[in-house]
Order: structure tokens, then C-alpha cells, then sequence
């Protein structure tokens, strides 16, 4: 019986339901294992960057030279804001500005290189804004503002680095603590007197604020010497970005009878209205630059 039930059970390999199947319903399909794909390029001519566009009020800033479309370059404009602790305090009698730092939240997300090694060095430059950003208004990548000649930033040389906590001097404890990551961004100090010395006028309302400080633009534009598959696009949390300024301002000691020094740091808000704004040069990039220039749509023909 066990034989017979195994002869029986044993069939000939076969497609599953085809015996099963009326001849007139069968599929006929056909297979390859090469398809020809054609493509072509168009540019678009921008794209919505503000904050009305884009979650989270995410900003990018970076170069990268990308191996098939060339240079590509990411800045942005932001205004600034005071807090509430801010405007319900003086910066003291006679300030004086001991630094400003521009910290910049990493969001943790970026585009470029991913060979693994340390990221190339960039070059950021920072300046104070010349043209208002208007909350009524859309902004797109490809729109810029004027912006004042004098770079805040001068120059400062950076590694972009997501994955790394930074110390940061503890003013009650005066030891280093370590935060979360961050691009800090030392700015010129004759900036943070400025605002120290408005506190009277321009600094003591928020909107009056608003319109002198106008806003800064962080760009790096000047950055240079970076090899194909170099550099990174970093994307940042642009509504928990700071601008940091530490000062020290004289007060009356205990008995009232001498000054002395106190160190202190406020936080400005970077917001609460801001845009990206991006460049890209396909000079290096034969196809592409041939392709954009083609108006009668050149196509292309790749095997996979």
C-alpha cells in the first residue's frame, strides 16, 4: 500500500494549476532580463523652502561635489528673536561683550560623502541681513536677500559631525559639560556689543528687535578644495538654534561697596521665520549640462 500511494503521489515537475487550467484561460507571458530605459533631464525652476513648506523649520547648509550633477551648495536666512527672559531683563550696567556663538541643532540627516572617514573640512561664513524675511510672503531655493559685506563668522573652519557631543562651559559650575550635538559657530564679538549696547532702544522690544537686527544668512559659498564625493549637506533644526551671547556686566558686592564682574548668557531664538537657499554648478557635469542645454529633449539609453 505505502509503495503504491507513493507512486501514485509522485507527478512529473509542472507549473502549479496548469493541469487544472482550460486551455483558452492560459497567460501567455513573455520575460527578459534586459529592459531599455529611456530618461531625460529637466531643471526645475525652484522649489518652496520657508517655513510654511517645510516641517519643523528644518534648514540645510553645506557643499558637496556630487560625481554624476556636479556642485551642489546649501545656505540659509533666518531671523532672529528675543525670549520672554530676555525682554524681562536688562543686560546690567555697563556690559561688555566676552563672546557670541551661533549653535546650530544638527537634525541628524545629511547628504554627501559616506565613506565613513572623518567628513571634509568646510568652510562657513555668516552675515547680518540687510532685507527683512516676511511671514506673509513664500520664499523659494533659488531667492536670496541682501546681506551685509562684514562676515561675522570670519572664515570658521569646520567638520561637520552629527554623531558627537560638544563641551560647553557651565556658568554656575564654571566645568565643561557636554551637550548634544552641535555646530557652534564663534561670531565677531563687536556683534554682541552692538546688541548689548541697543539694550535701552532697539533691544528691549522684540518687534523693534526684529527690524534692527533683521536676521543673519549662514552660507558656505567660499568653501573650497573639496574632490568629487567630497563634503556634506547638513540639515539642522533651525527653531532650537541659538544665538549665545556671554558678557560681563558690573554690580555691587555684598556690602555694597565695591564692583564686581558678573558673567551671564542669553539665548536669542534663530527664528522664527527662515528659507533655504541652494547652488548648483553642472560645469563639471558634461551629461547634464548637455542634457539642460538640449531644448529638443536629448534622451539617453541605459541597459538594466
Amino acid at each position: 500500500l505505502l509503495a503504491i500511494t507513493l507512486l501514485v503521489g509522485c507527478d512529473k515537475a509542472g507549473d502549479i494549476g496548469l493541469n487544472v487550467q482550460p486551455a483558452n484561460d492560459l497567460l501567455h507571458v513573455l520575460w527578459t532580463d534586459t529592459t531599455q530605459i529611456r530618461t531625460a533631464l529637466f531643471k526645475e525652476d525652484s522649489i518652496r523652502t520657508d517655513q510654511g513648506e517645510v516641517p519643523n523649520g528644518i534648514v540645510m547648509l553645506g557643499k558637496y561635489i556630487d560625481p554624476v550633477f556636479g556642485e551642489a551648495d546649501a545656505s540659509f536666512y533666518t531671523k532672529l528673536s528675543m525670549p520672554s527672559q530676555i525682554l524681562a531683563n536688562s543686560f546690567g550696567t555697563n556690559p561688555v561683550c566676552d563672546s557670541v556663538v551661533l549653535s546650530l541643532d544638527f537634525y541628524g540627516t545629511y547628504y554627501g560623502e559616506t565613506s565613513g572617514r572623518r567628513p571634509t573640512i568646510q568652510k562657513v561664513n555668516v552675515y547680518q541681513m540687510e532685507d527683512d524675511i516676511s511671514s506673509a510672503s513664500y520664499y523659494y531655493s533659488n531667492q536670496s536677500l541682501r546681506v551685509n559685506s562684514v562676515d561675522l563668522a570670519q572664515g570658521h573652519i569646520y567638520y561637520p559631525s552629527f554623531g558627537d557631543s560638544v563641551p560647553v562651559l557651565n556658568l554656575q559650575t564654571m566645568h565643561a559639560m557636554n551637550v548634544k550635538p552641535q555646530m557652534r559657530i564663534p561670531l565677531q564679538t563687536m556683534f554682541g556689543q552692538m546688541l548689548l549696547n541697543n539694550q535701552g532702544t532697539n533691544v528691549s522690544d522684540n518687534t523693534v528687535f526684529e527690524s534692527f537686527v533683521k536676521g543673519l544668512y549662514v552660507t558656505t559659498t567660499n568653501t573650497t578644495g573639496l574632490g568629487t564625493m567630497e563634503g556634506r549637506i547638513n540639515m539642522f533644526r533651525g527653531a532650537s538654534s541659538t544665538l549665545n551671547l556671554y558678557y560681563n556686566y558690573h554690580t555691587r558686592n555684598y556690602n555694597n561697596t565695591a564692583d564686581s564682574t558678573v558673567r551671564a548668557v542669553y539665548y536669542f531664538n534663530a527664528g522664527p521665520y527662515r528659507f533655504s537657499h541652494f547652488n548648483h554648478d553642472y560645469s563639471n557635469s558634461p551629461l547634464i549640462t548637455q542634457q539642460l542645454a538640449d531644448t529638443t529633449t536629448q534622451w539617453t539609453e541605459n541597459y538594466v
